[in-house]
């Protein structure tokens, strides 16, 4: 067990390494493999970002004045997949226009547009950003 707290300088954090991950057959290579784009984890300040990006005040019927905290996961989703990706640059406006789309969420739905392909993709970046490990299992490693 560390005892002292030097390791935990932020000199000594480990960077997020860039992965490679190919989400979709519909982009091959001459060879008829699928494409690899690069992903990398995000922080959990970033998560929080996208997260209250997502996060939207709605009225509670019949409570004149009281609001209710919504998600809208779907987008949260999407955004957390665009925030994680590197490569391709869902930001290039050559690449949004050459699909006539304007927004990085709009233009990952045009790249992996296959469902089954874009539940996968989201399974990889939920592992990725440490989201595959449930409490209980986090709690017993601990114990062990």
């Amino acid at each position: 067990m560390v005892t002292d707290l030097h390791a935990f300088l932020k000199k000594n954090k480990k960077e997020a390494a860039e992965v490679e991950y190919a989400p979709t057959k519909a982009f091959v290579d001459e060879k008829g493999h699928a494409l690899k784009w690069k992903f990398k984890a995000i922080t959990s300040e970033q998560f929080d970002e996208i997260t209250d990006k997502c996060t939207r005040e709605i009225p509670i019927p019949g409570k004149r004045g009281q609001y209710k905290r919504t998600v809208d996961v779907n987008l949260l989703n999407r955004k957390m997949i665009c925030e994680c990706t590197v490569f391709p640059d869902l930001q290039n406006a050559e690449l949004q226009d050459s699909y006539g789309v304007k927004e990085p969420e709009e233009l990952l739905q045009q790249l992996v547009s296959n469902p089954g392909e874009y539940a996968d993709l989201l399974t990889f970046i939920n592992r990725l950003c440490g989201f595959d490990t449930s409490l209980e299992d986090k709690v017993e490693a601990a114990k062990n």
